[in-house]
């Protein structure tokens, strides 16, 4: 049995993972896009999305297998995974595109509060959908009683 102080320090440590990765992956967005349009010369727009493409991909495979890693079988397959995973990446964009373009003029603030304010939301929604609808390990099977 996992006592509660194993399970909060297991928990703290797929929080400093997931940290992490995003981290790494702003890093990898900006070097990718940053380097494509500056020093290989392609058209910005399309550095951006290469860039960004690569950054949910790498986003994706890093949960998998080291944010969220298992021990256990998880519930999905890697293609429900993904097609969830894809499902949060868009819902995040329209939510932050959506409270961006919206919230400046209704609450009267700079869009770069709102934008902030939507990702201190959105970034830790986002931790506990990865942990409990994508990367969860399936359930254990309940006991079967004996007569």
């Amino acid at each position: 049995m996992v006592s509660t102080a194993d399970s909060l320090r297991a928990l703290i440590a797929q929080v400093l993972r997931f940290a992490g990765v995003g981290a790494f992956i702003m890093c990898l967005y900006l070097g990718v896009t940053a380097g494509l349009s500056e020093l290989a010369g392609v058209p910005f727009q399309v550095a951006v999305a290469v860039g960004y493409f690569t950054g949910v991909a790498v986003h994706f495979v890093l949960h998998r297998i080291f944010v969220f890693a298992s021990d256990d079988e998880y519930a999905l397959s890697v293609g429900g995974q993904l097609l969830r995973f894809v499902v949060l990446v868009i819902g995040q964009y329209a939510v932050t595109a959506g409270s961006v373009a919206l919230l400046p003029n209704v609450l009267g603030v700079d869009r770069l509060y709102v934008w902030l304010g939507t990702v201190a939301v959105v970034t830790p929604v986002a931790f506990v959908l990865l942990r409990t609808r994508l990367f969860h390990p399936s359930a254990a099977p309940e006991p079967v009683a004996h007569a």
